[in-house]
């Protein structure tokens, strides 16, 4: 897991560094988004996950980006292992043909 500022107020999470997009990669990012927006912090305006990202939009004048990385860092560090097991997986059957 990778941290990058993203803006003076947003904070990039690569939680996967791998170059095509993945059911683990995606259910790690999923996870981490569902456990730091339980955290209900005061000074986070947004989560925006991604395929291998979660972009983190926080106040700015309320937080300094060092300690979002950390409470980031230690909320992922505790909800490692979680994946998307509370939810179940659709396989639907597509046909292109025509316009």
């Amino acid at each position: 897991m990778r941290f990058v500022p993203a803006s003076d107020n947003s904070l990039l999470v690569v939680v996967d560094e791998a170059s095509a997009p993945s059911f683990e990669a995606s259910a790690s990012v999923h996870a981490l988004f569902r456990a730091i927006r339980a955290q209900s912090f005061a000074w986070l305006r947004d989560l925006h996950p991604a395929y291998t990202t979660l972009l983190l939009d926080f106040d700015a004048s309320s937080i300094a980006p060092d300690a979002v990385e950390r409470a980031a860092a230690a909320i992922a560090h505790v909800d490692e292992k979680a994946t998307l097991s509370s939810g179940k997986l659709v396989h639907l059957r597509v046909d292109y043909d025509g316009d």
